[in-house]
């Protein structure tokens, strides 16, 4: 079983019986917690460093380039540390919504599916 991000997403997405575009729902969580991980990261820098790394990512348009221009200002590590975080928060604030209108069948798959990530290596 792929246990990916956006496939963690779908497969509690199917689970829960979401019946919109599950492609498109994991994309656009992907997005949020990306943003909101760089957005923390970059509002400690110094004015000076955002306003450059601002001004290097306007004008680059290719993705490759610009994981590299963030690489320049970002630690690799911390941005990995901090992603995990920020998505365990978010997915955890779709579980608070979604738990109370899930059957108990609903439930405790997502449970069993839950704790297999504890028994699989990273």
């Amino acid at each position: 079983m792929d246990k990916g991000p956006a496939n963690v997403v779908k497969n509690v997405l199917e689970i829960v019986g979401y019946e919109g575009d599950k492609d498109r729902f994991a994309e656009e969580f992907l997005i949020l917690c990306e943003d909101k991980v760089l957005g923390e990261m970059t509002s400690s820098m110094p004015n000076d460093k955002k306003e450059e790394l601002a001004k290097k990512l306007s004008a680059e348009t290719d993705p490759v380039k610009t994981l590299s221009i963030l690489r320049e200002y970002i630690d690799p590590e911390e941005y990995k540390r901090r992603l995990k975080s920020v998505s365990e928060e978010i997915f955890a604030a779709y579980f608070r919504q979604v738990m109370p209108s899930l059957s108990t069948d609903q439930k405790k798959q997502i449970e069993g599916y839950m704790k297999s990530f504890n028994n699989t290596p990273a």
